[in-house]
């Protein structure tokens, strides 16, 4: 299993390799819930940072499934992302593990399964 080092802003444990990464996921999610579309760019430059941070990934897909546009990912990109979060399925946290299985029952409509 990876290590599980650090603590988002709300003290829950997340697997990440890099501090950076996860400052910047954290201010991420303000971003997101305020709706500012600085978020995308932001999290692609989390995962430049450390590829297997998970929540980062899960909220990428989420995002892209949210939006259209331009900021949206196409079909296979999604499935792309999807394919490496399940990957990373048992090398993470239980929590992270419920936001893999969110994402995916989201990107396949299965909305009670996905809340």
């Amino acid at each position: 299993k990876m290590d599980a080092g650090f603590a988002d802003q709300c003290g829950l444990s997340v697997t990440c390799k890099s501090r950076k990464a996860l400052e910047l996921y954290n201010t991420v999610i303000e971003l997101f819930i305020s709706q500012t579309e600085e978020f995308v760019s932001s999290l692609k430059n989390i995962l430049e940072l450390d590829p297997d941070f998970v929540l980062a990934r899960c909220l990428l897909v989420t995002q892209a499934c949210l939006r259209a546009g331009r900021y949206a990912l196409s079909d296979e990109a999604i499935s792309s992302e999807l394919d490496i979060l399940k990957k990373s399925y048992d090398t993470v946290l239980e929590r992270e593990k419920r936001h893999i299985d969110a994402v995916i029952a989201y990107r396949k409509r299965d909305i009670p399964k996905a809340t």
